[in-house]
Order: C-alpha cells, then sequence, then structure tokens
C-alpha cells in the first residue's frame, strides 16, 4: 500500500515540474514585494515570489505538523519504553523459574515421613 502512495505522489511531483517551469517562463516581470514593519524591500522576478510564498506556505505547515505530532511521538517513546521493560522482567522471571526448576531436579529426593500410629 505505501509503494502505491509513493508512486502516485512521484506522479504528481514529475507533474507539477512543467507546471513551475510554465509559471517561471510566463512570469519573468519584476515585482516589488515590501514587508509593512521591516524597512526592507526585495525586487525579484514574479514566479520566484509566487514560488517562495508556496515553499514558505510548506515548510510552516510542516512545521505545524510535525509540532502537533509531539503528544504522539511522546506516547510512542514511553510505550516502547514499557514494552522493553516488560520483555526484560520476562525474560527475567523466566531466567528465574528455569533455575528453580533446575534446583529441583537435580535436588537429592527427600525420604518420605514415617505416617503416625494413631494411638487408640
Amino acid at each position: 500500500m505505501i509503494w502505491l502512495v509513493r508512486i502516485v505522489l512521484w506522479i504528481v511531483g514529475l507533474a507539477a515540474v512543467p507546471a513551475v517551469v510554465a509559471l517561471a517562463v510566463a512570469n519573468r516581470e519584476s515585482l516589488t514585494l515590501s514587508l509593512a514593519p521591516v524597512p526592507y524591500v526585495v525586487e525579484a522576478p514574479s514566479y520566484l515570489i509566487v514560488l517562495g510564498g508556496v515553499a514558505v506556505g510548506f515548510l510552516w505547515g510542516g512545521l505545524m505538523a510535525w509540532l502537533s505530532g509531539a503528544k504522539a511521538r511522546r506516547e510512542a517513546r514511553r510505550s516502547r519504553w514499557e514494552a522493553s521493560k516488560a520483555k526484560r522482567e520476562a525474560a527475567s522471571l523466566r531466567d528465574h523459574v528455569m533455575a528453580l526448576e533446575t534446583a529441583k531436579a537435580t535436588a537429592p529426593a527427600t525420604p518420605a515421613l514415617p505416617a503416625k500410629a494413631d494411638a487408640a
């Protein structure tokens, strides 16, 4: 199933390349970009401003998705740690049981105690 998603992503990505090239060729005029509170002005081709905005949006969305998954990653780490701890404890108990069974098998047999005679 994952391979199908990868193939679809590759197809969409490869289809986007000609669209980006067409955007760059068709929009070569220069634009002035001014960020209001900052006294910095950038003059760049319009396609660069558009693609820059898309890139910033992509990075911002990725950051927000990563931050929103922090709780799930923390829970997964905790669960892995607890599972590891349980496996270690089970192995320790298994070793202890094996040692007890070995000791029991190699221990000399104790003679049975004689039955008490009833005094009637």
